[in-house]
């Protein structure tokens, strides 16, 4: 994982070859792979909050901005 931020009781979670990651903030056994779900295919690097929006960059280009929708 690259980065990750908690919008809404979930965490999202940037990865290199798996895309974005999503996982329930409240689950316990975060540490095992299976009890995240993908959101989006790719590789990303980068991910914030801003104005209560997910922003992330895709493979290292800042140009390259995309939003997604939170829960």
């Amino acid at each position: 994982m690259c980065s990750v931020v908690v919008l809404d009781n979930f965490i999202y979670a940037t990865t290199l070859g798996d895309g974005i990651l999503t996982a329930d903030v409240r689950n316990t056994n975060l540490v095992d792979f299976t009890q995240w779900s993908a959101v989006v295919s790719g590789g990303y690097t980068r991910i914030t909050l801003f104005n209560n929006q997910i922003l992330v960059s895709e493979n290292n280009n800042f140009n390259l901005i995309r939003r997604l929708e939170g829960g």
